[in-house]
């Protein structure tokens, strides 16, 4: 076995914060990218058609048209290159400048088209649905107050709007309503998918029940397949003990590494029979990871990604990038099982599963904590050392993701609350405690203005539950040590 720079959870990067980078990251780059294929060939038609025809507004003159044409081209790979580097300005910042700025760029060449423009107003609509879609909520708001603002300027200083001044106001309208109902309708959506009303709905609600789920391997008994040489990646602490453990009753030999740039060179160097990999891997994206190897490598080893995110959006990215499937968090020895059994059949052996004996668990810790998820880490027969060593680790791991998601909440920031919830759905799945797991599931779903309207709810529900949970998996860590 290779144990590779393993550390405690408290000393690793967090999960939810490199979810976070992760997804601001692509989105403002997918952003950028789409600015750049539309913005550079409109710009250039707009400039051959003033150059043509001449400006409909007869104060402006070609060399202003020329400054613009320049500005614009210089803002559109400014804004690249910044959401590339993500350096010196964080995410948000980046979102918060280039949603204010596009609808400002659309208004000045409207200015310059003069009447033609009415035809070119669709691109306010565009601009403050991208946003909303890419970029979130707020990116979405401060994309349409600068639109309204933008187009209220374009009304004043162009003299041929003046002369249509019905549709104008159409225009007008369209722009201060669609994106409401838009935003409408998502929230609406979001409800329709499972959104609790209440707390006490939220707290109790399986997360195994809380939104449909993308094809993932099947977990029937299987036969086993033995000595492979497996490498396990990723960044969360409880997830990786318990999954080397697995392989390892296995008698696999397992490599384990929680930084991504080490994981990138232990797969150059070294050869394995199958890979599984999280999300994120350190502060490295693993499905980046995935396709540097795939491209490095003849015959790539077949590779599992695990995740508690079942959405078919996020199952289908991480299939496109070259794994062989997704497998849902929890894992069990059935799941790991089964995913090596598919790839090396002709080596499968029969083998009876061993059943350790189980735990009696206190009626108060069922109320919060799965049984059958308990019996099955016994199950792994690593000694009660190993259940110790997965209980203490997730308790942390819950410990420190709560304090970030409640952080988030107080401070408004919900670009935390979805990563952060994501990674407390991982660790509590994988310990079975199903009413956090619940909660998690049901926060990674909600919207910025159902969050505004409830957040003391939500931050005691979290607190609360965390508070319960822990106490419930220190109490049978208890009992498994008597």
């Amino acid at each position: 076995m290779h144990i590779n720079n393993i550390e405690r959870p408290s000393n690793m990067r967090s999960a939810a914060q490199t979810i976070v980078e992760e997804e601001s990251g692509a989105a403002l780059k997918a952003h950028a990218l789409l600015r750049a294929k539309l913005c550079i060939p409109l710009a250039l038609l707009a400039c051959l058609a003033l150059w043509q025809w001449g400006s409909r507004s007869g104060s402006i003159r070609i060399g202003a048209i020329i400054v613009l044409a320049a500005v614009s081209l210089l803002y559109i790979f400014a804004a690249l290159f910044f959401a590339t580097r993500m350096q010196p300005f964080s995410a948000k910042q980046l979102a918060t400048y280039t949603s204010a700025l596009d609808p400002l760029i659309v208004s000045a060449w409207l200015v310059c088209l003069g009447t033609p423009g009415f035809v070119f107003v669709c691109l306010y609509l565009f601009t403050i649905l991208e946003c909303g879609k890419r970029l979130g909520s707020r990116a979405m708001l401060i994309s349409q107050i600068a639109s309204l603002a933008g187009y209220g300027g374009v009304m004043i200083f162009s003299t041929a709007w003046e002369q249509q001044p019905a549709l104008a106001l159409a225009n007008l309208l369209l722009v201060a309503g669609v994106p409401f109902y838009f935003r409408a309708m998502r929230t609406k959506s979001a409800n329709a998918d499972g959104h609790p009303q209440d707390g006490t709905q939220a707290a109790s609600r399986p997360a195994n029940q809380a939104e449909p789920e993308p094809a993932m391997v099947a977990t029937p008994i299987v036969p086993v397949v033995y000595g492979k040489r497996v490498l396990v990646a990723g960044s969360n602490g409880a997830d990786l003990i318990l999954i080397r453990d697995l392989l390892e009753r296995d008698r696999h030999t397992v490599t384990v590494s929680n930084v991504g740039q080490q994981a990138i060179d232990i797969m150059s160097s070294l050869t394995f029979d199958i890979i599984f990999m999280e999300p994120m891997v350190g502060d490295l994206d693993g499905a980046s990871i995935l396709q540097l190897y795939r491209f490095d490598k003849t015959n790539p080893a077949p590779t599992f990604f695990i995740t508690a995110d079942t959405s078919t959006e996020s199952a289908g990215k991480l299939l496109e990038s070259g794994a062989t499937a997704v497998l849902q968090k929890p894992l069990t020895s059935m799941v790991l099982r089964h995913a090596i059994s598919q790839v090396f059949p002709e080596d499968a052996l029969a083998k009876d599963s061993e059943a350790a004996p189980a735990i009696a668990l206190k009626p108060s810790s069922l109320r919060y904590i799965d049984e059958r998820s308990i019996q099955d880490l016994q199950d792994i027969g690593a000694g009660p050392e190993f259940l110790s060593e997965i209980l203490t680790t997730a308790i942390i791991d819950i410990e420190t993701t709560c304090r970030k998601i409640v952080d988030a909440i107080d401070q408004d920031d919900f670009s935390k609350i979805r990563p952060g919830a994501h990674a407390l759905r991982g660790v509590s799945s994988s310990v079975g405690a199903t009413q956090l797991a619940g909660v998690a599931t049901q926060l990674m779903q909600i919207t910025e203005e159902d969050m505004a309207l409830s957040k003391d709810r939500w931050r005691r529900d979290v607190a609360q539950l965390q508070v319960l949970s822990i106490n419930a998996l220190r109490d049978i860590l208890l009992t498994a040590n008597s």
